[in-house]
């Protein structure tokens, strides 16, 4: 690494100490500026946004099952197709 990095290193970090400067350095630590961050985040924050609704809707579709008469079959049917295509993806693994 050259001096001038070292530098400019130092200066991007000024509130850290030379000790954690140093760490930084040895465990080649990956260092991320503001809008870098903040993209990944609002990225994961979208994905989990589009999670939250899929969860929610499978917690309506299984609110609807079972409300209705002989939910008990289809719940059980759909439980069967879940570890049938468990034991594939087990297979082919």
């Amino acid at each position: 690494m050259t001096e001038r990095a070292k530098d400019n290193l130092k200066d991007y970090l000024a509130p850290y100490s030379k000790e954690e400067i140093q760490k930084i350095r040895e465990n080649k630590m990956q260092l991320v500026t503001v809008p870098e961050f903040q993209s990944v985040h609002r990225s994961l924050l979208e994905e989990q946004g589009k999670l939250n609704k899929a969860t929610e809707a499978l917690r309506k579709a299984c609110d609807e099952i079972k409300s209705l008469n002989g939910s008990d079959i289809i719940l059980g049917e759909l439980e069967q197709i879940i570890m049938e295509n468990q034991l594939g993806l087990s297979k082919v693994k």
